[in-house]
């Protein structure tokens, strides 16, 4: 009975000490992992986004190919999410959701698995010269996790970089493998890729336009596409873009146009319609507008040195345009060649 006592006593005794000591680890866990991948930030992004690719990469898919995942029904982008069961001890239930999109640099996670805290994960995209900077972080603080957990999760953070940083090494390898499978393709000085396009609807304004007028017409008209869109009580979806029918003697036939969510009823000037799902070649610029009528005839050409055929007129897409940024060696813009096999 003495032994039995003295036993107890000590276990006692240690559990008080790992207690104590628990106050001095810190709460708070971070996980980071970078690797330079050979691809265009959208490109990778479109990996990490859906869900649904998650399969062909990540780590945690691959332990256990017998775990049940449930989608919802955002496909990819804010708002996607999926839960996960799984028996086994690396994977158990749990669920992730997209909580912040940043075009082709930024995508914040919301992570929750059953009975642990919630943890968040993002990732940051960073182009260079030598390919993409992709940074992989998890981050939590205990958030949402019960009581009696807080004491040997302390402990248990201590082996969280080993556990998960090999996890993170893991999948940012098999994303490279994956990057380094596709084919590349030049325009001019740039690099195109190959993008599969979900279609939309618009709301435009047509017209021939002689290129000394170019710039304010264009202004002109999206100022009467956003008036227009907010007399209907309808959000602008996606950026600013134009379609380039065609261009001859400085006289340029082109729909300057906006996202929206659905066709629309309109009269003149406007037209409301759609462009269909397919796929497209897409150069992204990066610099002032004069720059980007030489990338035309490079990108036909280009299409037809792989067989493709051009299925309409090319596009422009200005993710970082003049309203945006006054420095114009900042300006981004999508020139973009939709086309069939």
């Amino acid at each position: 009975m003495k032994a039995l006592k003295i036993t107890l006593v000590s276990l006692l005794g240690l559990f008080l000490l790992l207690v104590i000591i628990s106050f001095f680890l810190p709460s708070k866990v971070r996980v980071e992992r970078s690797m330079v991948i050979t691809a265009h930030p959208h490109q990778i992004l479109s990996y990490i986004e859906n869900f649904r690719k998650w399969d062909e990469w990540s780590a945690w898919h691959k332990k256990d190919t017998t775990a049940q995942y449930t989608y919802n029904e955002i496909e990819k982008g804010l708002g996607a999410s999926y839960s996960w069961k799984s028996e086994h001890p690396e994977v158990g239930n749990g669920e992730m959701k997209i909580v912040e999109v940043l075009a082709d640099t930024f995508i914040k996670m919301e992570m929750k698995f059953e009975g642990m805290r919630v943890s968040y994960s993002y990732f940051r995209l960073t182009e260079g010269e030598a390919g993409t900077k992709v940074t992989w972080v998890m981050e939590s603080d205990g958030e949402g996790m019960p009581w009696y957990f807080v004491v040997p999760s302390k402990y248990f953070n201590l082996f969280m970089d080993g556990m998960v940083g090999k996890d993170f090494e893991e999948g940012l390898g098999s994303i490279q493998a994956i990057m380094s499978k596709m084919p590349h393709y030049h325009v001019g000085d740039y690099e195109a890729e190959i993008r599969e396009f979900a279609g939309m609807t618009y709301l435009g304004i047509r017209e021939k336009i002689a290129g000394e007028l170019l710039t304010q017409k264009m202004s002109e008209h999206y100022t009467s596409i956003e008036n227009e869109l907010k007399k209907q009580n309808q959000e602008i979806v996606g950026v600013p873009f134009s379609i380039n029918h065609f261009a001859k003697n400085n006289v340029y036939d082109i729909t300057t146009a906006m996202g929206t969510k659905e066709k629309l009823p309109v009269s003149e000037p406007f037209v409301s319609k759609e462009i269909p799902a397919g796929k497209w070649m897409v150069v992204t610029y990066k610099g002032g507008y004069s720059g980007l009528g030489s990338l035309y005839q490079k990108g036909f050409e280009m299409l037809a040195s792989q067989n493709l055929k051009p299925s309409s007129a090319p596009l422009e897409f200005y993710v970082i345009s003049p309203g945006m940024e006054v420095d114009s060696n900042k300006w981004v813009t999508e020139l973009i060649f939709p086309f069939i096999e």
